[in-house]
């Protein structure tokens, strides 16, 4: 696995965190310490790119498939993981052309679209859009 070649020597285990919608992503990674401290790294690009192949080689058509994704590996090689399909990213800044396309290319029945999701593909703004906002509108809740 591609996050397995990132854990350098000194470090037990490396967490990522990775939002895609509509081909745009965001992502952290962290190398962890034995004794709980970290470094946030950058990490390599090919580990962005399985991500990627992981999300499409997941969807179901009229379910979709996830905005979220989080990994752990450790140094000797155990993956834990865990997916969100539901919930806005909270990671990352999508605007709505980035939702439309996800949606376009993995397209839900209505009953598997999140709330948040519907108001954004009927034109309600992104918590981007928001977040732009002089208002301060990035508090609203929605």
């Amino acid at each position: 696995m591609a996050l397995y070649k990132e854990i350098q020597d000194g470090f037990d285990r490396i967490e990522a965190e990775i939002s895609i919608a509509g081909g745009v992503s965001s992502g952290k990674k962290r190398l962890y310490r034995p004794d709980g401290t970290y470094d946030s790294i950058m990490g390599k690009r090919d580990s962005n790119l399985r991500a990627r192949e992981l999300r499409e080689a997941m969807y179901r058509p009229g379910a979709g498939t996830w905005f979220t994704a989080w990994f752990t590996v450790t140094a000797v090689g155990k993956l834990s993981t865990r997916f969100d399909y539901d919930n806005e990213p909270e990671l990352g800044h999508f605007a709505a052309e980035a939702y439309r396309a996800d949606f376009d290319e993995f397209p839900r029945t209505p009953e598997n679209t999140p709330d948040w999701l519907a108001a954004i593909l009927a034109g309600a703004p992104t918590r981007h859009d928001l977040a732009g906002r002089a208002d301060g509108g990035g508090t609203a809740a929605r």
